[in-house]
């Protein structure tokens, strides 16, 4: 899955996003290689003056993901993260094992 952001047309990736890249680029070798999963998306509506920031973050035990809007806590769909009011994406690497299990 991924997101759009702006006019410009970012792409996100949700989950399984392996670092990949020329050497020296985003790995220095293939053992380097790291599968990253987002777990988290602040989002910003408003001007560069002034706005408002809207969080979503992936529960790690259950994998559900849920929106904070000030006091206002709401469950929602993974896909819902994708919006082009994305600012800032926060991912965590996933464990060797489950790397191995992406990259082969």
């Amino acid at each position: 899955s991924s997101g759009i952001n702006a006019e410009y047309g970012v792409n996100f990736p949700v989950d399984n996003f392996a670092a990949q890249g020329t050497k020296g680029q985003w790995v220095s070798n293939e053992r380097e290689r790291k599968v990253y999963r987002l777990f988290g998306v602040t989002n910003h509506t408003g001007t560069l003056e002034g706005g408002h920031y809207i969080g979503c973050a992936r529960n790690p035990a259950s994998g559900d993901w849920f929106t904070y809007d000030d006091h206002v806590i709401r469950p929602m769909r993974a896909s819902q993260t994708q919006k082009k009011e994305a600012y800032l994406l926060f991912y965590t690497s996933l464990s060797e094992a489950e790397d191995r299990q992406i990259l082969r």
